[in-house]
């Protein structure tokens, strides 16, 4: 099945600094990718003004 992602295009350009990965996972990416998303949204986060807040990590 080929996807189309120009969806997300106006984000990218709308959102200063925004990021977009694409992840090979199905409807429930979530539950099928929890630990690589986790994982991006700590990377994102420590990117931010957020990193000052400590962050648990429990993988």
């Amino acid at each position: 099945m080929k996807c189309n992602f120009n969806g997300a295009n106006p984000y990218l350009r709308d959102i200063p600094k925004a990021e977009l990965h694409l992840l090979d996972a199905g409807h429930f990416a979530a539950e099928e990718k929890t630990r690589a998303i986790a994982q991006l949204i700590l990377t994102f986060l420590s990117k931010k003004e957020i990193n000052k807040v400590p962050i648990k990590r429990s993988f």
